[in-house]
């Protein structure tokens, strides 16, 4: 799995800015067997304050995620486009940043409940077999 940290202890004041590539590893590290592959990036942005000790840290995710199908059950690519300010307290004493749980959710939260293919782009032999049984 990638790493999705940074050290911020050494960061001077101002703007810095930070990529990671998202891939299907952060959610198989997860065991999130509905994500089967992701093509993400996860642009960061920290600025600290004048104090040194003030950060704030913003993340936005954007890229493709593949899911089953909810209607043939085939791989679907979902895109994924979202920002959230990172809000969780960062303990003087710790040298960086883990991002991981934090990217992780981002993307999850993002999702549609309902995940299918545009119409018309389904497996039509999968929509056909459903629509046998069904009959049936």
């Amino acid at each position: 799995m990638n790493n999705y940290t940074i050290a911020y202890k050494g960061l001077g004041q101002g703007g810095h800015d930070f990529a990671f590539d998202v891939d299907g590893t952060l959610f198989e590290a997860f065991e999130n067997h509905d994500v089967k592959d992701a093509r993400c990036r996860a642009d960061v942005r920290v600025v600290r304050g004048g104090t040194g000790s003030g950060l704030t840290v913003t993340v936005r995710v954007h890229g493709t995620v593949t899911v089953a199908c909810d209607r043939c059950l085939g791989d679907c690519g979902i895109p994924i486009d979202t920002e959230d300010e990172y809000d969780e307290p960062i303990c003087a004493t710790e040298d960086v940043i883990d991002l991981t749980q934090f990217i992780y959710e981002s993307i999850v939260l993002a999702l549609p409940y309902r995940r299918v293919h545009p119409d018309g782009q389904c497996d039509p032999d999968m929509i056909q077999r459903f629509t046998t049984e069904s009959d049936n």
